[in-house]
């Protein structure tokens, strides 16, 4: 999934957006309601800089489990960003619990 992001309209003293960021998604599903997935990496490239503002590499480990009725999916991922940490962190931690209704 490729998003480019540009200005059109807006306050004309406010700066232009000229972005493009690119999402990709992969997932293999192990037994036991495992899985061992990329996790939520994006890309992101400023026209206006000429370069890379974020270029993540990372993977996510997964668990779907039942709580009562309800079917709950647990992760937990480590990324690291090889561009610019002044615009996004080095490295990012997530922990997640999410209830599937």
């Amino acid at each position: 999934i490729a998003l480019s992001n540009f200005s059109f309209a807006g306050d004309s003293d406010r700066d232009n957006v000229q972005m493009l960021s690119i999402q990709i998604l992969g997932s293999y599903g192990l037994s036991g309601g495992w899985s061992l997935e990329l996790s939520e990496i994006t890309y992101n490239y400023d026209f206006h800089t000429d370069r890379w503002t974020t270029v993540p590499v990372g993977l996510r480990v997964g668990k779907l489990a039942q709580i009562g009725k309800t079917p709950v999916r647990f992760y937990g991922d480590v990324e690291y960003n090889f561009a610019d940490s002044a615009v996004a962190s080095e490295w990012t931690y997530r922990f997640a619990v999410v209830p599937l209704l």
